[in-house]
């Protein structure tokens, strides 16, 4: 597995933001297969998914599995995850309680 780190645009001096990459196989080959998670940045099964998606494809190059180039995102949407307010996504939806 090769790991990228893509550098993203900064909002603020003083700070980074970073896209993992991370790529299984022969970079170039075909077929190829390009998989992400947390497009929508609070779409937790995706996280999980991908999670254990890479600790079977690790297992899959280790055994020479693989005849392609497999690329995965685990996180699509750094920017999106990081946003936070009182404990919630910002684009979770809050319950409702109590009669309106």
């Amino acid at each position: 597995m090769q790991m990228e780190q893509l550098q993203l645009p900064t909002p603020a001096p003083g700070t980074q933001r970073t896209l993992e990459v991370l790529r299984f196989g022969t970079p170039g080959a075909r077929p190829k297969a390009y998989v992400q998670a947390a497009l929508h940045a609070d779409e937790i099964p995706g996280l999980l998914v991908q999670h254990k998606l890479v600790r079977k494809l690790l297992a899959a190059e280790r055994d020479l599995m693989i005849t392609g180039e497999i690329v995965v995102v685990p996180v699509a949407n750094p920017i999106g995850s990081d946003q936070h307010l009182l404990g919630m996504h910002r684009y979770t939806k809050p319950l409702r309680t109590g009669c309106m």
